[in-house]
């Protein structure tokens, strides 16, 4: 499985990927990107990356304000999740997540979301991926 990368935390990767990804975001958005390997993707439902590739989403750098949380209270936690990748995400972004395996995907949006605070550093992984479903 591919190695996530906190563009800030590693300046040599993370420069490159973020020159990779800079026409894909606004000037001055904060990355958090990593590099996936070419049996990371399904390639029954997605898209092929026979050399691999890396990604960028903007980070996301707090949790979504009560009036965001209401509004989408009838969604269920995965729902909720892929609402926030969304709005996070570039299109090409999107379209590299959309074709991961199930356990990379899980992977980066765990770590995506600690990195944000979304995620609380105490739960499990296990625990995470369970109550997101």
């Amino acid at each position: 499985m591919g190695k996530d990368v906190q563009l800030e935390e590693t300046p040599t990767v993370a420069a490159d990927i973020a020159e990779e990804w800079a026409d894909e975001y606004g000037p001055g958005d904060e990355l958090f990107g990593a590099t996936f390997d070419a049996d990371d993707f399904d390639l029954e439902y997605g898209e092929e990356f026979p050399d691999g590739t890396t990604i960028a989403v903007k980070r996301c750098l707090r949790k979504p304000p009560p009036g965001w949380i209401r509004q989408n209270a009838h969604l269920s936690d995965l729902e909720r999740t892929f609402k926030l990748i969304e709005r996070h995400c570039c299109p090409r972004a999107l379209e590299i997540l959309d074709s991961l395996k199930e356990e990379p995907w899980n992977d980066f949006i765990e770590r995506w979301g600690r990195d944000g605070g979304l995620i609380e550093q105490g739960k499990s992984p296990r625990s995470v991926r369970r109550s997101a479903r």
